[in-house]
């Protein structure tokens, strides 16, 4: 989804965009990961290098289960 890709790769203020628009954090991809996973790097692809610490740790207050 655009919210597990931008989990993945992109700043904090598109992750809250696609939130405040709807976005549903709890859907899953085909290995059962959220979006959150993603952000996280438990996803095909490693943790959010745009972020900073403590960036990365607003995205997952944002994205958490």
């Amino acid at each position: 989804t655009a919210l597990m890709y931008a989990a993945a790769n992109a700043a904090l203020p598109v992750i809250r965009t696609l939130l405040d628009h709807g976005a549903d954090k709890a859907l899953k991809d085909d290995w059962g990961l959220t979006a959150w996973d993603y952000l996280l790097g438990r996803g095909p692809v490693p943790a959010n290098p745009c972020l900073s610490p403590s960036g990365r740790k607003q995205a997952a207050a944002l994205l958490a289960p």
